[in-house]
This record gives structure tokens, sequence and C-alpha cells, in this order.
């Protein structure tokens, strides 16, 4: 198979950051980033963090701490975003073939943070695809075990997963 390209490449950032995060659990070692510019949290540690039941109030919170983007991350209910100057919500990609979660929210944040890698600003516009992308590099991720399903994966498969995600968020 062909390997992705261009923005798919996330997929294999996205394999390289689960085995980064696989590998720093077993050293029992923690991955360093930049919180001033990105928080990615599951819903869960928003709330413990912040003390607030409300998911958008607690992405709002964690906002106020300092990070100029913040990414709750939803599981099977997909994930929001908050800056100072906006917020986007985005359900996850619907996919029946769930084997394990593990790994998701890290593959979610290398397509993330890949997509946004190759772009040339930081426009809500490309905020959302990026989120949009992370959503499908998570939804390869679960339907697998370990890294094979997103770093197997190539252009198309993205690029279809994508399409698909956008026909089943359009009004």
């Amino acid at each position: 198979r062909k390997k992705a390209g261009g923005h798919a490449e996330a997929a294999h950032r996205a394999a390289c950051i689960l085995h980064l995060a696989n590998l720093a659990i077993r050293l029992g070692r923690k991955l360093h980033y930049d919180p001033d510019k990105e928080v990615f949290l599951n819903d869960e540690e928003a709330k413990m963090l912040t003390g607030e039941s409300n998911l958008i109030r607690a992405g709002r919170k964690v906002l106020g701490f300092g990070p100029k983007l913040v990414i709750v991350k939803k599981g099977e209910h997909g994930s929001f975003l908050f800056s100072n100057y906006f917020q986007y919500a985005l359900p996850a990609y619907p996919t029946d073939k769930v084997m394990d979660p593990t790994g998701a929210g890290d593959s979610f944040a290398g397509g993330f943070m890949g997509f946004l890698a190759e772009c040339e600003s930081l426009s809500l516009w490309n905020m959302k695809r990026a989120m949009a992308y992370g959503t499908v590099c998570a939804s390869l991720n679960v339907e697998g075990f370990g890294v094979e399903p997103v770093a197997g994966a190539t252009r198309d498969d993205l690029e279809r997963r994508y399409r698909d995600l956008v026909q089943f968020v359009s009004v």
C-alpha cells in the first residue's frame, strides 16, 4: 500500500505520538509539551482540573489558565475546541467497528497537530479541519489494536473518512 502523504501524514505522526506515549508509560516518564500554546484533555480531566461539572465552563476555565487553545476530548461523543476567539464542537466519526479505544486521544492529538503543522495560518477554518483530521485519526485507531490501523492508513483512507465525516455533520 502506498503510504499516506500531505495532510494524511497526520496518521503517521499520530502513530509516533502513540508509540512515544506508550514508551513513556513503560519507562515511567512524562512527555513534554508547551501548555502555553495548547492543552489536550479528556472530559474527566477537564472536570477534575477545574471543579466544573459542565464541559463548556470547564473548557473556558482551562483557557483562563493561559493556553491559547484548549481541546476537550469526549471519546465516542467527539470533542470541543476553545480559544479566546471562538468555540467549536465536533462529534466523533461514526463507526461500529470499535475494537480498542486505547490511544485514540493520542491519535486525535497527532492528527490535529499534524494537520496544523502543514497550515500557513491558524485560521478558524484550519482549526475546524484540524479537529476533523484528528477525529478521523482517532476513528482509525479504535478500529484495531496498537498503531497499525493509523500507521497503515493511506491518504485515500484518511481523505475518504474526512469526506464521510463532513457529510455526516453537514446540515
